[in-house]
């Protein structure tokens, strides 16, 4: 009792630090109140002492510092968040990919990558997505959208592609990261320093049991009769870790160069 009485005396203490004594305070029913917020800072609370109780009136927090508490914490939080996207993308027009920016025209794989981040982690286990489709059917998009749901949560994430990687002069830890998105993946040119890097990126994520998310213009008949045996090989360690998903659909980038094209010719007179 007496270890718990000095934690809570302790506790008083810090609150009283918080809330000091202003101008405007003043007492109403023999206890201090916040002359801004109107709410009390003290009251009533029984402290056990030995055997007893003993009544005795100490601070607490008023409205004001609550919320003053409160709002701190949101813009950390938020400073955070961003922090985590500018971490994950490299480009910064994906930080607005989201969910919300879904146009519902691929209401299917949209479901499905909504699904895959609502139940992360819980009963995806280490599991990741392979999306494969043609171009511009928005598989970056939603692989982008699911990168920046879990951001949202506070899991750290990277959006990059085997080309930036065999790029960079010192090898990113990627095992750092709650979920990995590797973008356009046979994309990159055939050499045997490419299928090296291709390799040990994806066979790195899978040992560390980190989710990866791949998006890939193959077809599943160019994956599926790769006759070389590095890409058999990546292939396995991919096919073994994500679940594949067709992305169909129009290409959405020529698709809006038709809708912009007679405002932009419209503007510069033709």
């Amino acid at each position: 009792m007496e270890g718990l009485s000095s934690i809570l005396i302790e506790m008083m203490r810090k609150i009283e630090a918080d809330t000091p004594r202003n101008e405007t305070d003043y007492e109403k029913n023999g206890l201090l109140y916040c002359g801004v917020c109107h709410t009390p800072k003290q009251a009533i609370i029984d402290i056990p002492s030995g055997k007893k109780l003993i009544s005795g009136k100490f601070p607490v927090r008023c409205a004001c510092i609550i919320n003053a508490r409160k709002e701190s914490e949101r813009r950390i939080r938020a400073q955070q968040i961003e922090t985590l996207r500018a971490e994950c993308f490299d480009d910064v027009k994906m930080r607005g990919f989201t969910f919300d920016a879904d146009d519902g025209k691929n209401a299917d794989i949209g479901k499905v990558c909504r699904n895959y981040a609502d139940h992360f982690k819980k009963e995806t286990g280490k599991k990741g997505l392979l999306l494969r489709g043609d171009v511009g059917t928005g598989k970056t998009f939603f692989a982008c959208c699911i990168a920046n749901a879990l951001i949202d949560r506070g899991i750290a994430c990277r959006c990059t592609s085997f080309i930036d990687q065999a790029k960079l002069e010192k090898k990113e830890d990627l095992t750092r990261f709650g979920l990995v998105v590797l973008d356009d993946f046979g994309a990159e040119r055939s050499s045997s320093f490419m299928e090296e890097v291709v390799y040990s990126t994806i066979d790195t994520l899978y040992r560390r049991q980190i989710p990866f998310i791949i998006t890939t213009n193959m077809t599943d008949r160019e994956l599926s009769n790769a006759s070389d045996p590095s890409t058999r090989r990546v292939l396995s360690r991919i096919y073994e870790a994500c679940v594949p998903y067709e992305v169909s659909g129009k290409d959405r980038r020529r698709e809006t160069l038709k809708q912009d094209t007679p405002y932009y010719k419209n503007i510069l007179g033709q």
